[in-house]
């Protein structure tokens, strides 16, 4: 029987992983994460019949040609994971520039140093307080419902509990969705349909607590559509986040990013990466025009949370979780 470990930065990666080189037969023996890295390690087996490994003996001149390809150097094998993902020429550039200037032998934990030093993380769960009140913001379908579901859970867990208010009376899907899930986190749920609403929830609470607002979906390029959002910040007073699906145009989620800045918007909460293999529009819309990376969304399901922004889970999404 051989085994082998897989690393990635999601158990549900891993898997894909094990699946592509050892098949449906594959046996897995056990998992474990690794909570200051993000990393999650599973090792999987199979009979020894099965030949999933490739012959290490043979020589380089019959080598398979995925073999060969192997040997490509480390900035070459960078420059293509990270022109996968789709980024614009410039930001390529300066990916390679900064990647080039590290002098550290691991392709991860260079990326990861490259990272860090062209973009800015901020998660929410790293500046949430008792006092703190987020607005969730974005296109009809992004993910705003579930974003502040998710964001809701985890303040609970980190024993705040936030008031959760619906605008989204566009929708009334969406508020009946939101009606389920606050009611099994056992937290109190408002609804506004104005501004002035909102300003009552905010300021007629005895015991002070933090709020997440799940706010309607808009166009951001009609001004109007963008001025009643920008109504509903100011009366909340509080920060708008961006939540934006992974996958998308670059330049157009650039646009639209833009858009939001006008009413304030600074954080970027990416989420949808389970149905997306690129996240360059994400990348793009914080190099250009500077939005924090705050924390990314693989599913809609309430109880898997979200994965905290950093240089290690970016680095690691965009290698694809290739061996280094």
């Amino acid at each position: 029987m051989r085994l082998k470990t897989y690393t990635s930065y999601s158990i549900q990666d891993a898997m894909k992983q094990i699946r592509a080189e050892m098949g449906e037969d594959a046996i897995i023996i056990s998992t474990q994460s690794n909570p200051q890295t993000h990393h999650v390690s599973v090792t999987a087996a199979i009979e020894d019949d099965v030949s999933f490994i490739k012959d290490k003996s043979v020589p380089n001149d019959s080598a398979p040609e995925e073999t060969q390809k192997e040997e490509t150097s480390p900035l070459e094998f960078v420059e293509s994971a990270i022109k996968f993902h789709g980024v614009s020429d410039q930001l390529l550039s300066t990916i390679l520039h900064n990647y080039s200037l590290s002098s550290d032998d691991n392709k991860t934990l260079r990326l990861q140093e490259t990272i860090q030093n062209i973009f800015s993380f901020n998660a929410v769960e790293d500046s949430f307080t008792d006092s703190s009140s987020l607005l969730m913001v974005g296109m009809p379908g992004a993910g705003k419902t579930v974003s502040t579901v998710k964001l809701a859970a985890n303040a609970k867990r980190l024993l705040h509990a936030p008031r959760i208010v619906s605008t989204d009376f566009v929708k009334p899907v969406a508020s009946d969705e939101m009606r389920r899930y606050i009611s099994l986190l056992k937290l109190d749920l408002f609804t506004a349909k104005t501004p002035d609403e909102i300003v009552n929830i905010r300021t007629n609470s005895i015991v002070k607590k933090p709020m997440i607002i799940d706010s309607f979906g808009i166009n951001p390029f009609d001004a109007s559509s963008l001025q009643a959002l920008k109504d509903f910040s100011e009366a909340s007073n509080a920060e708008p986040i961006l939540v934006l699906p992974a996958g998308g145009d670059v330049m157009e989620s650039v646009d639209i990013a833009r858009a939001f800045q006008t009413i304030g918007c600074k954080r970027l909460l990416g989420v949808k990466l389970d149905m997306s293999k690129r996240i360059g529009n994400l990348l793009e819309v914080s190099y250009q025009c500077d939005y924090q990376l705050c924390n990314f969304g693989y599913s809609r399901f309430v109880s898997e949370g979200f994965e905290k922004g950093s240089p290690q889970f970016v680095a690691n999404k965009l290698l694809g979780s290739r061996e280094t």
